[in-house]
């Protein structure tokens, strides 16, 4: 059961490169910068929220 979970997201996985592959230089581009600004607005997110519980709870917020 687990091995052809396994086979399958390999499978998966190669389909997806492929098609990256065969994707045109500029939309590869243009999805990798929206990567890049999805994944600094989470960072800057995830800090500001960082930031409000530390002024709600104190140093008592920390984990």
């Amino acid at each position: 059961m687990a091995l052809i979970e396994i086979r399958r997201q390999r499978t998966a996985a190669r389909s997806r490169r492929r098609a990256w592959d065969e994707l045109p230089e500029a939309d590869r581009q243009v999805l990798m910068r929206e990567a890049r600004l999805r994944m600094q607005r989470e960072r800057e997110l995830r800090a500001a929220r960082d930031a409000h519980e530390m002024t709600l709870y104190g140093m008592r917020g920390q984990r």
